[in-house]
């Protein structure tokens, strides 16, 4: 069982922005859901 995963990136700048964006929706989704146990892994 792997406990993280790490990923590498050769442009950060684009790799914030897209994390950015991707994080944004998938907190977005858990907030509107309001399914608070899903705040666990943060």
């Amino acid at each position: 069982m792997y406990s993280y995963i790490m990923i590498g990136a050769n442009d950060f700048d684009s790799s914030k922005r897209f994390y950015d964006a991707t994080l944004e929706v998938l907190i977005s989704y858990i907030v509107k859901t309001k399914d608070m146990h899903l705040l666990e892994f943060m």
